[in-house]
């Protein structure tokens, strides 16, 4: 009654004045309305509301008061906590209940400070990396009029989730992370509506799935009976009537009921909390049970519930983190968030599109989880063990350290202590901590997993899975086909860790576990690495845990100069050894007392050892009697090496003698493979010889405990103790010779590979073991120590002689897995070096020699396979049939063997004049203005710098050029960021900076002055470009900075004061990659490196011999200098005659004598290469100093670089780029990470007793400085420890292995070709000016004609009687019957014309006329008189010219706006065309855009002017069609291009005479692409249709090469004949995947749409001037200029490509020798 008393005094009060509505929108995501925190509840504080009542005070004061209060608490969803430095592992999302706001309801008296999702939460370790929202919606009960319910405020909710944006306005993406809820009141309703709502909306789909959990804070599940009571006072009340969302919290109403019913389908997938009030909630002056216990609880079986000491408004708001509320909501919170980060990866992977999981997994060659390996040791756990380290000091130390930079803690033990399962114990609680953790497990028994590369592969992956930033990055460098499966590991942390990782802001630390490293197989490259970050503001905490061995003792102390770190000197597992004993007796059989005495016996003896423990376990189980189990114990072994000897002996002496071949094949298996092996692969092994029936019970049976599987069916060794066991005891009647086995492995696995299928399809994928030896056989043959077992010999013999080697190279082209054909060569070459030394002084008569060559040439030939056809290869694997040996040299084995004596797919009736494979792929000109200055190599392009100051991009894989960056003047020096993102040019007068990709200048700044001495770079960051010249010293330029200055870095690097000695002006200096340091060299001085940052000195490099030479020339010039840009040495020549690497933080350097005037160090640090004075190339193998390859040449080298994957060489000499490929590199770079993987697995352990283990011809991992398996080992050590030699340098006489030797002849750059129309020659132009004729019948070249300068074109008539040829001079020479003739155009055309340059030359049929088209006239010359007959000026400037197809009297001018008639006698007009194009489907006009083509990325003749242009016209004389390429200008320098087809009987000759117009041709560019054309009328004109190509025809062509005459194929009843179309000529085109292509134009209601393919363009083909030149004559023969020569394939039509095309082999061993 005091309450309703009191409403009835409020209501009779003085009069309410009005006020005026607000209208404002309240909206509730992506922008931010405020509502105040008054507005939680006027009941939420009793005390304040009465005080509120009693003053009576103005309605609108107290409107205008929550007013300004909504600003501080917004609607909508709002971001409380955004994780730093990576991709959210929850979203926990906070929705407030009746009367509530986003933030006063979970903030104890409104106090900002007591806000505890933002103020608490986030300092939580589990909560770190977690993101927190608030949800705010209009749901006070006082107000104005509100019509909202709760199935509203759920849409509004879901819609926030959907498309709300953070705080950067970036999209939340909730739906990728787990969704977690906390709602309290009828926040609970609207949650549960949410998720009902989101299951039956696919728009919400992806919201509903990732909810987990579902936080509820006194729910009204049931109902309230307060709601009655608010609804009743408030529907009498001033502030407006009753509410439908407060009537839906009624009891038992039926919106309750409906929610809970269907909510109950949707509860058994969710964890569900319920918290309840316990204390009355004080309502102006009563208190009253809001909420009874039983309407808060659902009662689901998967339901917590749990009491707080709260009313119903303080359930959700605390006094502070000591609230026992508090402590009892977060503690569920915190178990919730690490149940939900044990599947942490997994959820990110589930989270993750498909595509973004593809490309990660591509770019990082990652095809097992992570998982794996951690759920295999996480198995062998027993509770309670491990937890002695969480309190150990030293751990916390590292776990706990607060220092933004890296430390490291080193975790020893002995073998078997359980070092792999304490790593995985920290790796799971780590992970329910809520800590940032990545791990891995290097693993003895797969040698895939013993690699550096492999294990930072991997954590790279793991940690893009959770951070976005990251992510996106690597995503970038998957777009542009980068792949990092073969890289070495330095280019890896590089790339990923240095230029990415580093860079990011990360503040929460970032946990790294590796485990086994003494198991990795160069422990020191990782410890490198890692060393090399200890100066970055990552918070980096990496735990190795391993064997304590001499090397990483080392190489830990080593490690303490640069970077904390901690060790653990040794670890006590006893009582872990005592708790898992105890749980293993426990489910042993017996009496107590015995228990007791198996506890005390093994605890005793146990040492700490686990896998001591495990042995004498298994072996108890193996007893029946208690006597025998006492007996046992009595003598069990001492230690692993005993017990191991006690079960060989049991293995041998209690099995039958037919299991023990079985046993020991099983155990060879095992030890002597690659990797581990399935128990499918391993049955199949067995086979025929062993037909096993249950091979997991046979193991146990026949291997007892030396061989275990594992939980993934991989059958393993127990341990590396074990099987060193096995190796290291050759008296053992279960000794593994592991020579002998990789023997027997190898005959299984070669003999296993089947021959080609029947019906060329894909290779058969029933057979388990084939994918294991197709890959390693070679692995086997290579460590195989019987060099003179015949079988060897004859098995290699059969399968090289054989289709076999097809189908073999087939399957590892359909797994592109190419590489181990790479290093298959390698070991095949290996092997034929060993088996003839060790061959050397049996019987002469031996068949060896024949087998020999064809070993030899079979590696040759594999090497060569994937360097020149590799790519098309893996697109198109059948192509190793027939397509490749018909396209590889002839004297190759694979086209002698599959391509010679059987009816050949492609008749190559001219090729090359080598007829054996080269190293040269291809030479581009740059031009002929302008001349190459400097060249470097990105991932995807190589960059060449010309004399003009333009910056042209080549693609690394077709040598296409896509871009150019125009300076607009000299360039001193260009630079590319690492990101590959940004470029910067340094002018004479201005420097720029460049976006690449987009091609926009970024910033500008005007040049310092240039001196002899100077380079630039980009910072760390590439926020800035830094700039040394000795004028200036060092400058800094800041992209962002507000005004474009050279600032100085510090203060300049003063070089005088180092030794009070003045050096004057340095000669080189060089920046490193991130522009930290910069290495100076003067004359007569040492090298110094100074460190930018400081401008200190960091170390100069002073040689030995120095030392003790004369005061006045004390030091040995150094010439060029540059850096390594992953290791971080300095390379450098001394007086022209000294190559030496320096590494100046250790002052470490090395020498070899080798003549050289320039040097450059690859991208990926593996190689480097130099050049002297003869102008020989010289390539090196960086880790081991040592010659690899060598390249003569007689032309002036100006610069020279390596690709980043060491594969190739690039050089500038004159105005052309040349690119090798040479053998010898290919199989270093395919070989080095495929060994790592494959070819040498712990040599050390592998060596029989008494020798050395071997797998190069001279006993050792094949001999340094050829093709190195190997790297060399660490560059240096500790004091006194030092693995090089400093300064040292190699004896003059010292033998340097050349690998392979290359000495290419120079042929100029082909300008010009003409082929004929009925017969196979062609006549070649070159920019020399020579002429060169190629007759029909004859093999060789006449030398037919010497021009002043670059022939400018040649043309032939069709019978092929005369030849006219046009040079630079302007003069024009005629060959008709052998006899030359001058037409001299000198005499009679201004010398302004003369040097316009001749565009096109056109005979007569008839041979009596020649048309000459230039840039600015059309002359018209009299053969037979060799007169000018007439010349017009700008008339016919932009088309193209041809023979009328009928009537010889008269030519063809093509244009854009339509073709006209003229007559050959004076060049006058005859007829005018209009053409009209056919229209097309509306669905081919929508794809008009897949005919957007860039000219500089075309090897089509597109103009690059911004006009329309018909660039294009193929037609054949009496032939039925003619066939335009048009094109259009787009935006970004592109242009639309279309294709057209007219019929040449509209090319009627009639009186009519017109003039020439400008545009009266409504084009296909027009019409069809949506060009507006410049339409103008002309005095008359004819109609034609023009008909355009086939959308899926156009949309395939890269380049047309020309009409075949519909007569020409033998085969041509294959095109004919289908339905009504009526046979035409045949269009050859390029397509974008370089094969030639044919395609019919027919007559018909409809076109033909089949493409048929022939054959590929091979890589060394692929060269844009040569394919410019590239045509297809009449007869259908294919010309393709390529280094100077031609290759010509004829009777190509005759063969369509498909993938059953198999061949037989030809020859005979007999044959080949």
């Amino acid at each position: 009654m005091r309450i309703f008393n009191w409403f009835r005094r409020r209501k009779t009060s003085q009069p309410v004045a009005s006020t005026p509505k607000d209208d404002r929108p309240q909206i509730l995501h992506r922008h931010v309305v405020a509502e105040s925190p008054g507005a939680t509840s006027t009941l939420q504080n009793s005390e304040e509301a009465v005080s509120d009542i009693e003053k009576d005070s103005d309605v609108n004061a107290r409107r205008e008061e929550r007013s300004v209060e909504r600003h501080t608490d917004p609607l909508g969803l709002n971001v409380v906590h955004e994780p730093t430095g990576g991709t959210p592992n929850v979203n926990i999302v906070f929705v407030h209940g009746l009367g509530g706001t986003s933030q006063s309801t979970w903030s104890r008296n409104k106090d900002p400070k007591l806000f505890w999702p933002r103020e608490w939460l986030p300092s939580e370790p589990e909560f770190e990396h977690a993101r927190i929202l608030s949800f705010g919606y209009n749901a006070a009960p006082l107000g104005q009029r509100n019509i909202w319910d709760i199935g509203k405020f759920a849409n509004k909710l879901l819609s926030s989730m959907k498309y709300g944006l953070d705080q950067n306005s970036r999209d939340l993406q909730l739906e990728k992370a787990p969704i977690v809820f906390v709602a309290h009141s009828m926040g609970g309703l609207v949650v549960k509506k949410a998720c009902i709502l989101s299951q039956n909306n696919d728009q919400y789909r992806q919201i509903f799935n990732a909810v987990r959990v579902v936080f509820f804070l006194s729910t009204p599940h049931r109902g309230a009976d307060s709601a009655a009571l608010l609804n009743n006072i408030l529907a009498v009340s001033i502030f407006g009537s009753s509410k439908q969302y407060i009537a839906e919290l009624k009891p038992n109403s039926l919106s309750l009921q409906d929610i809970n019913e269907q909510f109950r389908h949707i509860a058994p997938d969710l964890r569900i909390f319920s918290f309840f009030e316990t204390q009355q909630t004080t309502i102006g002056p009563r208190k009253i049970m809001v909420l009874e216990a039983s309407s808060s609880i659902l009662g689901y079986s998967n339901e917590v519930h749990e009491a707080l000491d709260a009313d119903h408004h303080n359930v959700c708001k605390y006094v502070s983190r000591q609230d026992p509320n508090y402590i009892d909501v977060r503690n569920a919170m915190r178990a919730v968030i690490r149940d939900l980060s044990h599947a942490n990866l997994g959820t990110h992977v589930a989270n993750l599109e498909e595509g973004e999981l593809k490309k990660l997994q591509t770019l990082l060659a990652v095809s097992d989880a992570p998982e794996d390996d951690l759920e295999h040791f996480r198995s062998r756990w027993t509770q309670g063990t491990c937890e002695w380290i969480l309190s150990h000091s030293t751990f916390l130390s590292w776990l706990e350290n607060n220092n933004a930079h890296p430390h490291t803690l080193w975790l020893n033990g002995l073998p078997g202590c359980g070092k792999s399962v304490l790593s995985a114990f920290l790796i799971r609680r780590l992970q329910d901590m809520g800590r940032n953790c990545h791990y891995y497990f290097f693993r003895f028994g797969d040698h895939t997993k013993r690699t550096v590369s492999n294990m930072l592969r991997s954590i790279a992956y793991q940690i893009a899975l959770k951070n976005v930033e990251l992510r996106t990055q690597l995503q970038k460098l998957a777009d542009d086909a980068v792949k990092l499966e073969k890289a070495d590991e330095r280019v890896i942390w590089q790339k990923i860790f240095v230029s990415r990782l580093c860079r990011l802001e990360i503040k929460s630390p970032m946990y790294w576990i590796v485990d086994a490293l003494d198991e990795c197989d160069d422990p020191q490259k990782l410890l490198n690495s890692v060393s090399s970050v200890s100066a970055s503001l990552i918070p980096l905490r990496i735990l190795f845990v391993g064997r304590e061995t001499q090397i990483l003792s080392i190489a830990f102390q080593r490690m303490e100069s640069f970077t904390q770190i901690r060790v653990f000197p040794t670890i006590d597992t006893n009582k872990d050894v005592e708790r898992h004993v105890e749980k293993e007796v426990k489910l042993m059989h017996g009496d107590p007392q015995l228990k007791v005495q198996i506890k005390r016996t093994v605890c005793d003896m146990a040492n700490g050892n686990f896998l001591w423990v495990h042995l004498v376990l298994e072996e108890l189980i193996y007893c029946h009697t208690e006597a025998a189990i006492t007996q046992s114990l009595r003598h069990l072994p001492s230690d692993l090496k005993s017990f191991y000897q006690r079960m060989a002996f049991m293995l041998w002496n209690t099995s039958r003698p037919e299991d023990r071949g079985l046993s020991k094949t099983i155990l060879t298996w095992v030890i002597c493979s690659q990797r581990a092996l399935t128990l499918d692969e391993l049955n199949e092994g067995l086979k025929p010889e062993f037909n096993v029936l249950d091979l997991r019970l046979t193991i146990r049976q026949v291997c007892r405990d030396f061989v275990v599987v594992d939980t993934r069916d991989h059958v393993i060794m127990l341990h590396q103790t074990a099987r060193d066991y096995l190796i290291e005891n050759p008296d053992l009647d279960h000794a593994i010779v592991p020579g002998l086995g990789h023997h027997e492995l190898f005959k299984k696995c070669i003999t296993y590979l089947p021959s080609p299928h029947p019906s060329g399809g894909n290779p058969p994928s029933e057979q388990p073991l084939l994918h294991y030896a197709a890959i390693h056989w070679a692995y086997h043959l290579g460590l195989s120590t019987t060099p003179l077992d015949r079988s060897t010999v004859l098995a290699l013999s059969q399968f090289f002689q054989s289709t076999r080697v097809l189908a073999w190279i087939h399957l590892l082209a359909t797994e592109n897995h190419l590489a181990s054909v790479i290093y298959t060569s390698q070991i095949v070459t290996t092997y034929v070096r060993k088996r003839s030394k060790s061959d050397a002084g049996h019987n002469p008569q031996d068949s060896w020699t024949q087998y020999k060559r064809l070993f030899e040439l079979w590696a040759i030939d594999l090497a060569k396979l994937v360097g020149k056809y590799g790519v098309q290869l893996v697109r198109y694997p059948t192509a190793i049939y027939a397509l490749v040996p018909a396209l590889c040299p002839t004297n190759s084995v694979v086209h002698q063997q599959f391509g010679r004596r059987q009816k050949a797919l492609l008749n190559l009736v001219a090729g090359f004049s080598r007829q054996s494979w080269d190293d040269c792929l291809s030479r581009l000109s740059v031009g002929r203005k302008y001349y190459p200055l400097r060249i470097e190599c990105l991932d995807q392009h190589f960059v060449v710098l010309t004399s003009d100051g333009t910056l042209c991009f080549y693609d690394s894989t077709t040598s296409q050029l896509s871009k150019r960056l125009v300076h607009g003047e000299r360039v001193v020096r260009f630079k590319v960021s690492i990101s590959n993102e940004k470029c910067v040019t340094w002018g004479l007068h201005t420097t720029k900076v460049w976006h690449i990709e987009s091609g926009r200048q970024v910033g500008s700044i005007r040049s310092p002055l240039v001196t002899r001495a100077c380079d630039l770079t980009f910072s760390n960051d590439e926020s800035a470009i830094i700039l040394w010249s000795s004028a200036t010293g060092v400058r800094r330029f800041t992209l962002e900075a507000s005004e474009a200055v050279w600032q100085p870095v510090h203060c300049d690097l003063d070089f005088d004061s180092a030794e009070n000695i003045h050096y004057g002006s340095p000669n080189w200096l060089a920046f490193n990659a991130d522009g930290t340091r910069v290495a100076v060299a003067f004359r007569g001085s040492p090298s110094f490196v100074w460190d930018i940052g400081s401008a200190s000195l960091v170390s100069r490099c002073v040689r030995a011999s120095d030392k003790s030479r004369k005061k006045e020339h004390p030091y040995t010039d150094v010439g060029p200098i540059c850096w390594n840009p992953v290791t971080g040495h300095v390379l450098g020549v001394y007086a022209g005659r000294l190559v030496f690497k320096w590494y100046p933080s250790e002052s470490d350097s090395q020498e070899i004598q080798a003549i050289a005037c320039d040097i450059r160090c690859s991208p990926g640090g593996g190689l480097f290469v130099t050049s002297d004075k003869q102008d020989t190339l010289k390539v090196w193998n960086f880790h081991q100093f040592s010659l690899i390859y060598q390249l003569s040449s007689h032309t002036s080298i100006r610069d020279m670089a390596l690709s980043p994957n060491g594969r190739r060489i690039y050089d500038l000499r004159g105005t052309f780029c040349n690119i090798w490929e040479p053998d010898a590199l290919v199989r270093l770079v395919e070989v080095d990470e495929e060994t790592s993987e494959m070819a040498y697995p712990n040599t050390e352990s592998l060596q029989q007793p008494g020798t050395n283990a071997s797998c190069g011809p001279n006993g050792g991992r094949v001999p340094s400085g050829s093709l190195s398996l190997r790297s060399s080992p660490p560059q240096s050590a500790l004091p006194g420890t030092s693995l090089v030699a400093r300064s040292h340098i190699l004896p003059p006489d010292t033998e340097l292995p050349i690998t392979s030797e290359e000495a290419p002849e120079v042929l100029e750059l082909m300008t010009a070709l003409a082929v004929g129309s009925r017969t196979t020659s062609y006549c070649l132009g070159d920019d020399a000016g020579n002429v060169r004729l190629r007759e029909s019948s004859d093999e060789t070249f006449k030398h037919v004609f010497q021009g002043f300068g670059p022939i400018q074109c040649i043309t032939r008539n069709d019978d092929e009687t005369c030849l006219v040829i046009a040079d630079c001079s302007g003069d024009i020479s005629v060959r008709l019957q052998n006899t030359f003739s001058l037409l001299r155009r000198r005499s009679l055309v201004p010398e302004a014309q003369l040097s316009g340059g001749i565009q096109q030359l056109l005979l007569s049929s008839s041979s009596e006329y020649l048309l000459i088209q230039t840039k600015s006239t059309t002359e018209l010359w009299s053969l037979s008189d060799r007169i000018l007959i007439t010349k017009k000026s700008n008339t016919y400037r932009f088309g193209q010219w041809t023979n009328h197809p009928e009537d010889r009297a008269y030519l063809v001018y093509w244009a854009f706006n339509g073709p006209s008639i003229l007559r050959w006698s004076d060049l006058e007009e005859n007829t005018h065309f209009r053409v009209t194009v056919v229209p097309q489907a509306d669905s081919e006009r929508d794809q008009r855009a897949r005919l957007l083509v860039h000219p500089l990325t075309s090897y089509s003749t597109l103009t690059h002017d911004h006009i329309d242009s018909l660039d294009t016209v193929l037609m054949l004389e009496h032939g039925c069609h003619v066939m335009l390429q048009v094109s259009s200008p787009a935006d970004n320098s592109c242009r639309f291009v279309q294709y057209l087809i007219i019929s040449t009987e509209s090319l009627h000759i009639s009186g009519v005479k017109s003039t020439v117009g400008d545009g009266i041709l409504e084009t296909a560019a027009s019409k069809i692409l949506g060009v507006r054309g410049s339409l103008r009328p002309t005095d008359e004109y004819d109609v034609i249709e023009a008909q355009p190509v086939p959308f899926a025809v156009a949309t395939e062509i890269e380049r047309v090469l020309g009409l075949v005459d519909k007569t020409s194929s033998r085969r041509r009843q294959g095109y004919a004949g289908e339905g009504n179309i009526q046979f035409g000529e045949i269009l050859a085109f390029i397509d974008h995947d370089n094969w030639i292509c044919s395609w019919v134009i027919a007559h018909g209601p409809q076109m033909d749409q089949k493409i048929r393919r022939h054959f590929f363009i091979p890589q060394d083909w692929l060269n844009l001037d040569g394919l410019r030149l590239a045509t297809v004559s009449r007869n259908g023969t294919f010309y393709c200029p390529r280094h100077g020569q031609v290759a010509v394939v004829s009777d190509w039509l005759d063969y369509e490509w498909t993938e059953e095309a198999i061949r037989e082999p030809s020859s005979s061993l007999s044959d080949l020798v």
